[in-house]
């Protein structure tokens, strides 16, 4: 699972980050007005949250040992990609006359 941490102690409350994620990783609590980093197993480590701290206390740590979704897998990969012909047609020759 990826790690997400920030040092809640210099957080602004600006919502930042609680803006920027669009998976819904991150939610607000209003009390602290603090994100809640509640859903870090959905994280795809796009680091829109990081990136758009403007304290930079948000630090995306991605867990590379994870299972790609099958969403994420190209479907060309899956299939057989057929060999190039051995003399490819030039668009820009001429016929032979």
């Amino acid at each position: 699972m990826n790690t997400i941490k920030y040092e809640p102690d210099l957080c602004t409350g600006c919502k930042n980050c609680y803006n920027a994620c669009w998976l819904d990783v991150i939610r607000w609590d209003e009390e602290a007005e603090r994100p809640i980093f509640a859903y870090p197993e959905d994280c795809v480590e796009c680091n829109f949250c990081e990136i758009s701290c403007s304290e930079h206390i948000i630090k995306v740590s991605p867990d590379f040992s994870k299972t790609w979704p099958e969403t994420y897998v190209a479907s060309t990969l899956n299939k057989e990609i057929p060999a190039p012909s051995e003399t490819p047609a030039n668009p820009h020759s001429h016929p032979a006359e």
